[in-house]
């Protein structure tokens, strides 16, 4: 039986590399049917229903492939995908929380640390986000992500001290929010989370022309639909 589901197994992985993942998810259940603790199938549904983005059915089976066997050292990868699934729905706590039951499992996995630190970053806590992501450069030092990723958060931190020293206000223009992304991603503007609220054109779609016209009547018409710029979707 062991020597079946080691062949189903494979031929799941093979039908999720080639993009059939209801024969892949066929597969890993009649692994299951040839050995129930067989940790491997578990994770594998987990990781094609995350494809899918069927989080809540992805997390059932990563929590699954865990609980087979509590002190399996193969744990470490089923509470980084956890990790992943929980920061893509917003549940930062949660996602650090699965990232440290990775690590305590797996002490050197940079790829652990490094999403503990982007959570950090995401939530404002710079000194945080670097002390970890400085964790995963130790461990993977040849990772450009990390690197950069390490690099952008301590330009972010300076950049944010010298906002407060200088008090400056930067308004980002455009007819989309990559120039107000772009600076909160540098620190040279605080997130909302930092407490910056919306401007003008965060709000609303304007040609540059229209934003000269806005910006040289002090926001008269702001809504007008003639300044207004329409995007397809």
């Amino acid at each position: 039986m062991v020597n079946s589901a080691v062949a189903y197994l494979e031929k799941a992985k093979k039908a999720k590399l080639n993009g059939n993942l209801n024969d892949a998810i066929d597969y890993c259940h009649k692994v299951i049917q040839c050995d129930a603790n067989f940790f491997w199938a578990y994770h594998l549904i987990g990781r094609i229903y995350e494809q899918q983005e069927k989080f809540e059915s992805a997390i059932a089976f990563y929590e699954q492939s865990i609980e087979i066997d509590r002190n399996n050292p193969k744990n470490f990868a089923s509470y980084y995908r956890l990790g992943l699934v929980f920061a893509k729905q917003n549940l930062l706590q949660e996602a650090i929380a699965a990232q440290k039951q990775a690590l305590q499992i797996n002490s050197s996995f940079a790829d652990s640390y490094h999403e503990i630190a982007g959570v950090f970053a995401k939530q404002g806590n710079l000194d945080l986000a670097i002390q970890f992501q400085r964790k995963a450069k130790e461990f993977k030092s040849n990772d450009s992500n990390i690197n950069f990723a390490l690099i952008n958060f301590e330009e972010r931190q300076k950049n944010l001290a010298e906002l407060g020293t200088y008090n400056y206000k930067l308004i980002s223009l455009g007819f989309d929010c990559l120039p107000r992304t772009i600076a909160t991603r540098w620190g040279i503007k605080p997130s909302r989370l930092q407490g910056e609220k919306s401007c003008p054109f965060d709000l609303a779609f304007h040609s540059f022309s229209n934003i000269y016209h806005l910006l040289k009547n002090d926001f008269q018409n702001y809504l007008d639909p003639q300044y207004l710029k329409t995007i397809p979707y």
